[in-house]
């Protein structure tokens, strides 16, 4: 039954999607809750079934040896990606499941099992939370820089704009000067792309920043 359950879960929490931005909302959960609870002995199963980030633990496992089994890049890169995506997800629970920290030993281990499977979830001291790694978007635009998912790696892996991100923001002309040229750079590789306005929006802004920066220092 408990399999069963999980199976469930799995597929309806976490489908098969290729784009790290989305995010999996508590009344999606409710909705599962409330349908097998149309049947008494799964409503009970269901209420004692594994926490969000288990279900991703198995996504995580999938994932994982569906990279280290695959043949040729086009399968190796596809699989990075989701790895990696799915590494985002369950970061993404682990700051918004009660507020699991790196100095309590109980939830060093449950990033230690999700990282043994490649998730390379490390906790940001800038943001105070969990976040994972762009190592998966990057390896794919290694692997396949024309595939199709190009662009979501791209915008997630070098531009960091993903669930969970660490930065810190120094604020300097040399900060502002980088984001200019990472911008320029996505948006002369993808003119027409799903994320051309938000990119446009934020090169703007950055540019605005490091014209002011700049005139500051000429006066």
């Amino acid at each position: 039954m408990r399999v069963f359950i999980e199976t469930l879960l799995r597929e309806t929490r976490i489908p098969q999607t290729r784009n790290c931005h989305q995010r999996y909302t508590a009344g999606m959960w409710r909705n599962v809750v409330l349908l097998l609870c149309l049947f008494p002995a799964l409503c009970r199963e269901v209420r004692t079934a594994s926490p969000a980030t288990d279900i991703s633990l198995l996504v995580l496992q999938r994932e994982y040896a569906a990279t280290r089994a695959a043949r040729d890049n086009h399968n190796k890169a596809l699989h990075l990606y989701r790895l990696n995506d799915v590494a985002d997800r369950y970061a993404y629970h682990l700051n918004h499941q009660g507020g699991l920290h790196p100095d309590k030993v109980g939830d060093r281990s449950e990033v230690q099992r999700a990282n043994q499977h490649g998730a390379a979830i490390d906790w940001c001291v800038y943001d105070a939370d969990w976040k994972a790694g762009p190592q998966g978007y990057l390896s794919y635009l290694s692997l396949s820089p024309d595939g199709p998912d190009a662009e979501e790696a791209w915008w997630c892996g070098k531009l960091g704009r993903k669930l969970n991100r660490c930065f810190d923001a120094v604020g300097s002309e040399e900060e502002a000067a980088d984001f200019v040229q990472e911008y320029r750079e996505f948006l002369l590789h993808f003119p027409h792309g799903k994320h051309q306005r938000e990119a446009q929006r934020l090169l703007k802004q950055w540019q605005t920043d490091l014209d002011s920066y700049r005139q500051q220092k000429s006066r």
